[in-house]
């Protein structure tokens, strides 16, 4: 048995390994693992990516970690997702922790994917 199906990856639940998010890597090694899992090139395989991402944000919440995360979903067009991601970021950060950068960025997206 691999350790993916000792965790349960074969059932709906996302498999992260805990001693990776225990060791709390800096976003680089976060989003190394997002490509790895990313390559199955299947639907699942993004899902279980998207998981990822949001272990990231509770481990890097800051502005531009939510900013590459609604570019991923964005990315992958799901724009919902991007959209609840931006979102977030203005429940969850500060009115300090947010720059004119996200703004422009979430803006930018708003006219991307506005709906006809």
């Amino acid at each position: 048995m691999t350790p993916r199906e000792a965790k349960g990856a074969n059932e709906r639940t996302p498999y992260t390994p805990e001693r990776f998010t225990e060791w709390e890597p800096k976003p680089q090694g976060w989003m190394t693992y997002v490509n790895f899992e990313e390559r199955g090139g299947d639907e699942a395989s993004v899902e279980r990516a998207s998981n990822i991402l949001e272990r990231f944000l509770a481990c890097h919440p800051q502005e531009a970690s939510y900013v590459k995360v609604a570019g991923w979903e964005e990315r992958h067009r799901r724009f919902n997702r991007a959209r609840t991601v931006y979102e977030r970021a203005l429940a969850e950060l500060d009115d300090d922790e947010r720059t004119s950068r996200y703004y422009l960025k979430f803006a930018a997206f708003e006219e991307r994917s506005r709906e006809p």
